[in-house]
């Protein structure tokens, strides 16, 4: 992935978590309806016991949603540590990404900050429930396991 696609993501990202902030904290209001088949679920990110500047946090259902074809992945970013999303429930996957600044001359993606043990060889899992608290912490370290 190229730097424009990166940052376009991101920007994704971002919008989109500060869309389901207002519903998630809509929720609580008379007259707002989480859709159908969704929870809200939220949390903190710890990255070497502080709290994750900026980044993004992802979860894909472990239970197959459409035969044949790859879970989608529900993304939201993380400020400050906290994030807010909409999941189905069930057992979810979780990658969490940071990327650091991107050289303007190259055209290598950004380098990945976070261990790959939490993204893309992540050993992070969530279960999401339909009653119950689905707030999570994710306390993460620079230590290859």
């Amino acid at each position: 992935m190229n730097g424009l696609m990166m940052r376009n993501l991101l920007v994704t990202s971002v919008l989109f978590c500060g869309v389901l902030c207002l519903v998630g904290e809509g929720c609580r209001k008379p007259g707002v309806v989480v859709p159908s088949g969704m929870l809200i679920a939220r949390g903190t990110v710890q990255f070497e016991g502080v709290p994750l500047s900026e980044g993004e946090i992802g979860f894909k259902s472990e239970t197959v949603e459409v035969p044949g074809k790859p879970n989608r992945e529900y993304i939201a970013a993380v400020m400050d540590g906290k994030f807010q999303i909409l999941l189905p429930p069930g057992k979810h996957r979780v990658e969490i990404r940071r990327f650091g600044p991107q050289k303007l001359e190259s055209n290598l993606p950004p380098p990945q900050l976070i261990p790959d043990k939490y993204n893309k060889n992540s050993v992070l899992t969530a279960e999401v429930q339909a009653s119950g608290d689905n707030s999570f912490l994710f306390q993460l370290d620079k230590a290859v396991k």
